[in-house]
C-alpha cells in the first residue's frame, strides 16, 4: 500500500512571486534588485480566464511595490513577446494602459515601474 503524501497547500500569485523574489536575492547574493520583471504574464491566459490574470497583475504590483519599500527592488516591470503587440480581440492580449493603471493604484504617487521597450516585429 502506498502512503500518499500531504498535499501542499495552494498559494497565491502575489506571495509565490515575493517568495520567488527572496530566493533570488538570496542566489544572487543581493540586498537589492535593480529591475525586477514579471516575464510573459500572458503565457497563462490558455489555461486562465484574462480577469484572473488581471486580478494576479493587481495583487503583483502591490507585492512589488512592497518589495520596493522594504529595499528588496529599485523598480519593476513587465516583460512580453506578444501582449502588448497583438489586438485586443487576441487571446494573449493584455493593455498596457491597463497594467500601468493598476501599477500607478499600487504605487500611489511613488511610481516604482518600469515597462520594457518591445519590438513591433521579430525576425
Amino acid at each position: 500500500m502506498q502512503c500518499p503524501l500531504p498535499q501542499p497547500q495552494p498559494i497565491e500569485f502575489d506571495t509565490f512571486i515575493l517568495l520567488q523574489l527572496d530566493i533570488s536575492r538570496r542566489n544572487l547574493g543581493l540586498e537589492t534588485i535593480d529591475i525586477y520583471y514579471v516575464h510573459n504574464p500572458e503565457i497563462e491566459m490558455s489555461a486562465v480566464p484574462r480577469q484572473t490574470i488581471l486580478s494576479r497583475m493587481r495583487k503583483v504590483f502591490v507585492a512589488l511595490e512592497k518589495a520596493v519599500a522594504d529595499g528588496k527592488i529599485s523598480m519593476y516591470g513587465v516583460s512580453s513577446w506578444n501582449a502588448f503587440r497583438t489586438t485586443s480581440g487576441s487571446k494573449n492580449y493584455l493593455s498596457l494602459e491597463e497594467l500601468v493603471k493598476f501599477a500607478k493604484e499600487a504605487g500611489g504617487k511613488s511610481l516604482h515601474q518600469i515597462y520594457r521597450p518591445f519590438f513591433l516585429c521579430n525576425d
